[in-house]
């Protein structure tokens, strides 16, 4: 294992499991599951929630586009929650999603959002005073010059370095596409999945353009991947073999990923790279994914509000 000057650590596929036990155990409690529900309490959609503190406030990350649904009917605009319902699940620390454990509910308003960006795809929520006072997650401490830094370091990285250094997806993905009928939407539980950087953009996006940035990853959620093992059981199996069943031009998205933190490992502790924003088609052995920068979010934020 090698370590750059800024702390990112580069792994051999015959360390990653064991290095990154702790790891998946503290992103467990950093995301819940975003669930949009109809009047009659019916899921329509659902993605990941991320937990970080910026700038002393509590705050919960998701894709924009999860809870700003577009319809027809519908301006983007507008706020989806009639006849939506926007409600966040946490699993506290003991709990097993896989087995059926019950998670803690919180509901989530228009009033709860302190900012947005549609280019980015990211909006941010106040953290409910419940969930801050119940304990059952944890927000990752989140500073734009300290971020920015491990990120700067890790983009003069050549591309083939990039590629070898220990990152992670977690999140809450569906079985099958957000647009399926809702009755195949089922949840399997919080999944931690390897992550390799294909593309990372050379510097901090200035918020200039109709178009943001993004990074371009692999996501091997494959349970034929020995060469970065994961620790998804069954949930694998049957996930690939569902991917696996639908023809190579037809291949799904990955939803409920969307929102999800990708974490790249330091020598102190886990810095976030990005948030997803699309995933998919699956090729091959590994679904490709879009992140949003996260020092392009916490920048975009401070100079829109002053986020210290």
């Amino acid at each position: 294992m090698s370590e750059s000057p800024g702390g990112v650590r580069e792994v051999s596929p015959s360390e990653y499991l064991a290095l990154m036990k702790e790891p998946f155990a503290r992103a467990r409690q950093r995301v819940g599951l975003i669930a949009l529900l109809s009047g009659k309490s019916k899921l329509e959609g659902k993605g990941t929630a991320f937990f970080a503190r910026v700038g002393g406030r509590d705050l919960v990350f998701t894709a924009r586009h999860v809870v700003r649904v577009e319809r027809e009917e519908v301006p983007p605009i507008t706020w989806p929650f009639t006849p939506y319902l926007v409600r966040l699940m946490v699993f506290s620390a003991d709990s097993n999603p896989q087995a059926g454990s019950q998670p803690i509910g919180f509901t989530l308003s228009e009033g709860d959002i302190v900012w947005e960006d549609t280019r980015l795809d990211v909006v941010a929520f106040a953290a409910p005073d419940a969930l801050i006072k119940s304990g059952a997650c944890i927000f990752l401490d989140a500073e734009l010059a300290k971020d920015a830094e491990v990120l700067q370091v890790f983009r003069n990285r050549p591309e083939e370095e990039q590629k070898r250094f220990a990152c992670f997806i977690s999140g809450f993905p569906n079985l099958t596409h957000d647009q399926d009928p809702i009755t195949q939407m089922n949840m399997v539980g919080c999944v931690h999945a390897p992550v390799s950087v294909r593309r990372m953009p050379d510097a901090v996006w200035d918020g200039c353009g109709e178009l943001a940035p993004q990074i371009d990853v692999e996501i091997e959620i494959g349970y034929d991947m020995p060469k970065l093992p994961t620790e998804l059981g069954f949930v694998a199996e049957r996930w690939g073999r569902l991917l696996d069943s639908v023809a190579p031009d037809e291949r799904p998205l990955i939803g409920g990923f969307s929102g999800g933190p990708v974490f790249l490992l330091g020598a102190k502790g886990e810095t976030v790279l990005g948030l997803l924003k699309e995933g998919g088609p699956r090729f091959e052995d590994h679904v490709g994914g879009w992140l949003s920068p996260w020092d392009d979010v916490l920048s975009q934020m401070r100079m829109r509000f002053l986020v210290e």
